[in-house]
């Protein structure tokens, strides 16, 4: 994985594909890995980057505070450090927040984004499980057990209802080549515990698709609506029988829309 310095750290990403470049940031505990099955299908209309946000996979994660804001900057800094006079932002989940306030700091830089799973603020219920899984954690519990845990906040019943995905979601995350530290998932959880884009996400004027699960428990469908209707022009999709994870969960369908509102 090619490396690049932004914003005082560096930040590791792949490349695939070619034309105008497509900017994907993961979201809470995941690397750039969750895109492995939307990319190829990116790819082929896009130039299709990458990036593990600080705190997880290869990208540094300093002794320093975390919150939506710093990663936003460090996606700023990172198109700066990549030469890109524009680029588009997909983000899911935890990035798609960062994709929304990485529109509204640098919006000139940007030419559309798309804001997947995500929130103006996360609910008392979704802070709740990121402290519980973290606190899990910390006590030591064996991590296939929380990876079955955190298995139905994510997926659909029908996805579910599958145990072949239940066996292949449990052994990709045992055999992450980089599992992600104690420490950069407890500052990732606080960035979202502070997060809280009330005062500021009804600015942003970059051309904005919302993506929405109807069986999302993390951020519920009605937050994807609150984004919509509080966002001038923006655009919502959303994706029935599903949950937190379409881009997992249907990644041909998923990156499609992406395309079709992109182009």
């Amino acid at each position: 994985m090619p490396t690049v310095t932004a914003n005082g750290i560096n930040i590791h990403y792949e490349k695939s594909g070619s034309g105008e470049p497509l900017i994907l940031i993961s979201g809470y505990c995941c690397d750039h890995t969750l895109w492995n099955d939307v990319a190829p299908h990116l790819a082929n209309h896009f130039e299709v980057i990458a990036f593990d946000n600080r705190g997880a996979g290869y990208t540094e994660s300093p002794d320093v505070s975390n919150s939506v804001e710093l990663m936003a900057q460090d996606t700023a800094a990172f198109i700066d450090a990549l030469k890109l006079p524009q680029a588009y932002l997909v983000g899911h989940s935890m990035g798609g927040a960062i994709a929304l306030r990485t529109a509204f700091d640098i919006p000139q830089k940007l030419k559309k984004i798309v804001a997947a799973n995500t929130s103006v603020k996360f609910s008392p219920i979704t802070l709740m499980n990121f402290e519980f899984f973290l606190g899990l954690r910390l006590d030591g519990v064996k991590l296939e057990r929380m990876a079955q845990g955190i298995l139905p906040w994510l997926y659909s019943n029908t996805f579910l209802s599958n145990k072949q995905n239940v066996i292949d979601c449990i052994k990709e995350t045992m055999e992450n080549p980089k599992p992600q530290t104690y420490e950069g998932q407890k500052e990732q959880a606080n960035a979202l515990i502070k997060h809280d884009a009330t005062h500021w996400y009804k600015q942003i004027k970059v051309p904005t698709l919302i993506i929405g699960g109807d069986e999302d428990l993390i951020a519920p469908l009605s937050n994807s609506h609150e984004l919509q209707e509080g966002i001038p022009g923006s655009k919502l999709h959303v994706f029935e029988r599903i949950g937190h994870m379409p881009n997992v969960e249907k990644p041909r369908e998923f990156a499609q829309v992406v395309i079709d509102f992109l182009r």
